[in-house]
């Protein structure tokens, strides 16, 4: 199966494990995650390293004919909070 998808929370844990899952599964996926922590939770959130981390290996483990030219990783991130309709939008 093949579709596109965005997944919050992709910095680490299950949401990193989503990115791979599905770009393993020929999906192209839009990697988001806000990177950085919330005051309002008890613990570490997810670093932007750790989205680059999650992202790269997901594009790794994807490996598709075309991997390595411009645009043809299956998986791109952004740092955005995904409860900021404004920072979604843009």
């Amino acid at each position: 199966m093949s579709g596109v998808a965005i997944v919050t929370g992709a910095g680490r844990g299950i949401g990193a494990a989503t990115v791979a899952a599905l770009a393993a599964g020929g999906w192209q996926v839009l990697a988001v995650d806000g990177g950085a922590d919330d005051p309002r939770l008890p613990y570490a959130l997810a670093t932007p390293a750790d989205l680059d981390a999650a992202v790269a290996a997901a594009n790794e483990a994807a490996r598709r004919p075309h991997a390595g030219e411009p645009g043809a990783e299956p998986v791109r991130a952004v740092i955005a909070d995904a409860a900021d309709a404004e920072a979604m939008a843009g």
